[in-house]
């Protein structure tokens, strides 16, 4: 079918900040819908500065810089000791242990109980430089108990830490291997870098040098994986058959007893900017905003839709479009006024995207094969309103028109499906749509449509890079920087 469509108008983001909410699906989105509207797809990333991570010294539990020690290293009420023959080579700063299946530690409290008992909330940071060769990457490794691990049968979380890439393994298995916890950063370096993972939960985040790489939702907990025992700490080997070990340097390794915020570990805020925050649609079917982080926003136009908009953002719609408009914004406190060329659209209905949710009536459901949050009922779902109507007519009989591309067993890859659909145009005008990815994590997917009614070329688009989950995205074309925005909870990215 072919939707002509374009996004509705939004009050301005009130905060600049991302939240990490875990909302699992946004239900309906209207928006307007037009003969000639037109949208853009963003995929905005933010950029964290540099900082030095303070005021977390409370919460460390483990602090080991190896500038001292042989048989054994301590810090902040850990210790780990020496198996095999300790090795130190010169590190970040001071000395590093220089880690291989010559040598390789045990970590517990001081007095011999497990370092992370009963905790959920954690943050492991260290600094490495893997061996080009003869590394299998496992820097850090806690498992249930010191026993050998069975493939599908697999209690441990633990990272694989090589020149190539992270991965962080996520396990508390019983019959089959689950994936869906992992964590995975493809930057390649043979240079010294900075990990960090920090977990809450079932939540994980990934940064490597002060900077976002993997975020996910999914995975157990640590408490789960460890079991009531606390389990066992080991860095620089894995119990995988007869020992698999890391080859490399480790410094400064340090455990938090709490998930850790950016700013603790030296990620950078996103500073307040009202001009860059406002965001002017290159195609306009709605009001404008009339203030923008708090600050109020006079609106001016010349061209020949000057006469339809009013110096408060309202917008009167033509009878027949487009009609072109150049608009000024003058931001209170904003010393620069930001213009912009942009089409206003003529006056047309309404289409609400969503998902499905399955209904029970007399112990038959609506959908047979569907279940709430799978990826039969997230999947992008229409509905039309003409102008003017007060009800809505379910478009394609009911029937999803789009679903994710299936990859792997549900239980696997649980956000392989459709979080708050919305079609889209992208700014050369030719039709798109853009979802969450299960309103869990941080990227959406992206589908183009040139014919305006075959969805293709799926891919995958990161939209936070401070480790925030993308809930029910809306981007636009911003018409004064010629970039894509891209709105979530009602904050502003490009």
């Amino acid at each position: 079918m072919h939707l002509p469509f374009a996004a509705r108008p939004t009050t301005p983001p009130e905060c600049p900040g991302l939240s990490p909410a875990r909302a699992r699906r946004h239900r309906t989105a209207a928006v307007a819908l037009s003969a000639t509207a037109a949208l853009a797809l963003c995929a905005g990333l933010l950029t964290p500065g540099a900082a030095s991570a303070s005021g977390a010294e409370d919460a460390l539990i483990a602090d080991f810089t190896f500038d001292s020690g042989t048989t054994s290293f301590t810090g902040a009420g850990a210790t780990a000791t020496t198996r095999g023959t300790a090795q130190l080579a010169p590190g970040v700063s001071g000395n590093a242990a220089q880690l291989s299946s010559s040598f390789w530690l045990d970590v517990a409290k001081t007095d011999g109980t497990p370092l992370l008992a009963g905790l959920d909330d954690v943050t492991i940071s260290y600094d490495s430089k893997p061996s080009a060769s003869g590394n299998v990457g496992w820097t850090v490794f806690a498992a249930r108990s010191a026993a050998t691990q069975a493939f599908a049968q697999e209690h441990y979380l633990g990272y694989l830490d090589r020149t190539t890439s992270v991965t962080v393994e996520r396990y508390d298995n019983s019959g089959s291997r689950n994936t869906a916890g992992n964590l995975v950063s493809t930057v390649a370096t043979t240079e010294w870098k900075h990990v960090d993972l920090v977990l809450s939960g079932a939540t994980a985040r990934l940064f490597v040098d002060k900077k976002l790489v993997s975020t996910n939702t999914t995975g157990p907990a640590l408490s789960q994986i460890l079991g009531a025992s606390g389990g066992v700490l080991q860095v620089g080997k894995a119990n995988w058959g007869g020992g698999e070990y890391f080859a490399g340097l480790l410094d400064n390794l340090r455990i938090y007893n709490r998930a850790l915020t950016p700013s603790e570990l030296g990620v950078g805020a996103v500073a307040s900017d009202p001009a860059a925050a406002l965001s002017i649609p290159a195609r306009i079917t709605g009001d404008l905003p009339s203030s923008v982080l708090g600050n109020a926003v006079t609106w001016s136009a010349t061209g020949a839709g000057a006469s339809l908009v009013s110096a408060d953002g309202k917008v009167t719609r033509p009878a027949s479009g487009p009609v072109a408009v150049q608009l000024t914004a003058t931001i209170a406190g904003v010393a620069q006024p930001v213009t912009a060329a942009a089409q206003i659209l003529d006056a047309g209905g309404d289409i609400a995207t969503y998902v499905k949710t399955v209904t029970t009536t007399g112990g038959v459901k609506d959908d047979p094969l569907a279940y709430n949050d799978d990826r039969r009922s997230d999947a992008l779902f229409v509905s039309a309103r003409p102008a003017g109507a007060s009800t809505w007519e379910p478009l394609n009989r009911s029937q999803a028109i789009l679903y994710a591309t299936w990859n792997g067993a549900q239980n696997a890859n649980p956000n392989a499906q459709v979080g708050s659909p919305t079609l889209i145009r992208f700014a050369n005008g030719s039709l798109g749509a853009v979802a969450a990815q299960n309103n869990a994590t941080d990227s959406v997917f992206v589908w183009d449509a040139p014919d305006g009614a075959t969805f293709r070329n799926q891919r995958t688009v990161k939209i936070a890079s401070d480790g925030s989950i993308v809930k029910d995205p809306r981007i636009e074309y911003d018409a004064a920087t010629q970039k894509y925005t891209a709105f979530l909870d009602r904050r502003a990215h490009r």
